[in-house]
């Protein structure tokens, strides 16, 4: 009924009895994804049917489930792609927590023109000049950021050989 696989759904512990009477569940704080399946999954993803569901505070201040449907994120990887014109040569960023529910715009894009995708140590993306000096000596062609740390690192002085080229930024 809500057009995901319905193989098995993939939450945290806390959240499995909400879906364990649609589907079978694997738990992501426990060891079950880890394992391998006991037969491969062979179903046609439709565009309907969901990829995940994030939560979003948006203006409220209080968490609500957005359901993100594969058509609308196949569209959006697709247009991010060819709008940001990344391409096997670009080397991008993911520097949004994994929970932040931006991987979709950070790194899909990146991967699906076959471009690598460099994570940071955590405490660069503390520091406009850490994170500055990083994109430089990573030779990082693309990035998405936040709208405060584009701020900071706007007013930076750059050396002539960035090969920074693409910035994309999120409010």
């Amino acid at each position: 009924p809500l057009g995901f696989d319905t193989e098995h759904v993939m939450v945290m512990y806390a959240h499995a009895p909400a879906v364990t009477v649609i589907c079978p569940v694997l738990t992501l704080d426990g060891s079950g994804w880890q394992e391998a399946p006991a037969t491969l999954v062979n179903t046609e993803v439709e565009a309907d049917d969901l990829i995940h569901i994030c939560y979003t505070s948006g203006s409220t201040g209080r968490p609500k489930a957005v359901m993100v449907r594969h058509g609308a994120a196949r569209n959006l990887i697709y247009s991010m792609r060819v709008l940001s014109d990344m391409t096997s040569r670009s080397r991008g960023t993911w520097l949004a927590a994994p929970g932040y529910g931006m991987v979709e715009v950070e790194c899909f894009p990146l991967l699906t023109a076959g471009a690598e995708v460099h994570i940071p140590e955590p405490s660069v993306v503390t520091s406009p000049e850490w994170l500055r000096d990083w994109l430089v000596s990573e030779e990082i062609t693309h990035t998405l950021l936040m709208k405060a740390m584009c701020e900071r690192l706007w007013v930076l002085d750059w050396p002539a050989h960035t090969a920074l080229r693409n910035v994309r930024i999120a409010m």
